[in-house]
């Protein structure tokens, strides 16, 4: 009884977590950016219906994701690469 008045009260923007593709995961409200290694990236945050802002982990917009709404987002891997690691060997 407690979960269908919790799964009622939830926005209808949020969907279950096995309605978004892989490479992304749900934990609350926070959709994140996964990597092939299933390590995160980054955040997605829809701004309006159908409208979707991948940030990385610093919060930078990296890029505006559009869907129709009420469809999953959709992030391509090449934009949810992590940043590139520093080498401990000196040029």
């Amino acid at each position: 009884m407690l979960a269908a008045a919790l799964c009622l009260a939830a926005p209808a923007s949020l969907k279950a977590a096995e309605d978004f593709p892989h490479g992304l995961r749900v934990i609350g409200s926070t959709v994140y950016a996964l990597d092939a290694r299933g390590h995160n990236v980054g955040t997605l945050k829809e701004v309006a219906p159908g409208q979707w802002v991948l940030r990385d982990l610093k919060g930078n917009q990296v890029r505006t994701i559009e869907v129709p709404p009420g469809a999953a987002p959709f992030a391509p891997r090449a934009e949810i690469r992590p940043p590139p690691r520093k080498s401990n060997v000196s040029d």
